[in-house]
């Protein structure tokens, strides 16, 4: 990686990944096509760094692309659901609470900080009058996909940037805590699930 990148793919592969598993069946214990995407999915959500909200989006569409993978055959995706519960963690976390307290070392490292959490500095940027109502109108997660890597004023300006501001990491959380759901299903009979979810309980 070139200094500074942290690894996400682009907003096209995600896409064609999902298209993946549209097209070919998930259920089956190997097929040419969905293992290598669903192993290339891990690898990526193993590995990629979170340094910004716009980072911490792609990680959630990430989430939700392993959950396409896995839970239609009832297999678990473990490195989904550890980035999840370390995200929805950190936005929890307050000026009395750190956002990494509960938090294993190496998903701490990963997650980078509570970047799908809400502040007043926050709150401020929102009412930012450069953004159009356009800009700042709650957008829906698909939009926020096509919005990760575009090379618009504000996202160049600030890589925390996104469309619909606060309601759109509001939007990317909700999503992120859906998605968790829906990857616990096949998890929660597994001895190690209750470790797994120890931080998003707390």
């Amino acid at each position: 990686l070139r200094s500074g990148e942290t690894g996400w793919p682009p907003a096209r592969t995600f896409l064609l990944l999902a298209l993946f598993a549209d097209v070919f069946p998930t259920t089956d214990k190997t097929h040419p096509v969905t293992t290598p995407a669903a192993l290339f999915l891990g690898n990526v959500l193993a590995h990629c760094a979170v340094r910004s909200r716009r980072e911490a989006v792609a990680a959630v569409v990430a989430s939700a692309l392993a959950a396409a993978y896995s839970a239609p055959a009832g297999r678990v995706f473990p490195e989904a659901i550890s980035l999840l519960t370390g995200l929805i963690h950190a936005a929890a976390g307050d000026e009395e609470v750190a956002w990494s307290e509960g938090l294993a070392t190496r998903v701490a490292e990963q997650v980078g900080g509570p970047w799908l959490g809400l502040d007043s500095k926050d709150d401020a940027a929102d009412d930012d009058s450069d953004f159009s109502f356009v800009e700042r109108r709650g957008l829906s997660l698909p939009s926020m996909i096509a919005t990760f890597g575009a090379s618009s004023a504000f996202s160049k300006k600030d890589p925390d940037w996104l469309p619909g501001g606060g309601t759109a990491r509001t939007a990317a959380l909700a999503a992120a805590a859906s998605t968790l759901n829906v990857l616990l299903s096949p998890a929660r009979a597994t001895p190690s699930a209750r470790e797994w979810l120890a931080p998003a309980r707390d």
